[in-house]
């Protein structure tokens, strides 16, 4: 809607006796100071798109306690799947607009430019989908004024972005590991 924003009163007439009427380029302080044209020709008779899209998300995060192991023992599991799908559908078409001629006697006519063309039709497809899973054992826990963590975090992902040509995916796996220690909120070492 930008185009309408900028549109100043004086730049077109826009609709006369039901054709398109744009100011003559003779007079340029008849045109958008920014695109040389009015705000209406962005809209007038050029068509419509239509975008449906279907998307899916899932997660899922699962936490256990291993106490009955070690206490402060912990187990972590999460995962997810995301996907979508597209169907764009395109009408488009182009409309003659006219500027105005003053004639010799005073009289106003209009020149013709371009022609009213019929809509045409285009349809495109897109889809996507990636996943994302992460393992992790943590282990926290204090011993008087002594405190022990440790970490072991497994991850990876995967993208898929398919085109009409061979797409190929890109995925990612980490492996990290941590153990911390501190005294008394202390002294710390990591």
């Amino acid at each position: 809607f930008r185009h309408l924003y900028w549109a100043t009163p004086f730049s077109s007439p826009g609709i006369v006796n039901g054709k398109y009427v744009m100011a003559s380029t003779d007079y340029d302080s008849d045109n958008m100071p920014f695109i040389g044209a009015s705000g209406l020709g962005a809209y007038y008779g050029l068509g419509y798109m239509s975008r449906n899209t279907n998307t899916l998300n899932a997660d899922v995060v699962l936490n256990q306690k291993l106490d009955m192991i070690t206490k402060g023992l912990s187990f972590k599991l999460k995962g997810s799947y995301n996907s979508d799908y597209s169907v764009t559908k395109q009408r488009g078409a182009s409309a003659a607009y006219y500027t105005p001629v003053t004639q010799p006697d005073g009289t106003l006519e209009y020149r013709k430019h371009g022609n009213d063309t019929q809509l045409g039709y285009s349809e495109d497809f897109g889809k996507g989908r990636n996943w994302y899973f992460e393992t992790s054992l943590n282990y926290n826990r204090n011993f008087g004024l002594h405190h022990v963590g440790a970490l072991a975090l497994y991850n990876q992902s995967k993208t898929y972005y398919p085109s009409t040509y061979s797409s190929i995916p890109s995925g990612y796996v980490g492996l990290v590991g941590r153990v911390t220690y501190d005294w008394n909120n202390r002294y710390m070492a990591e």
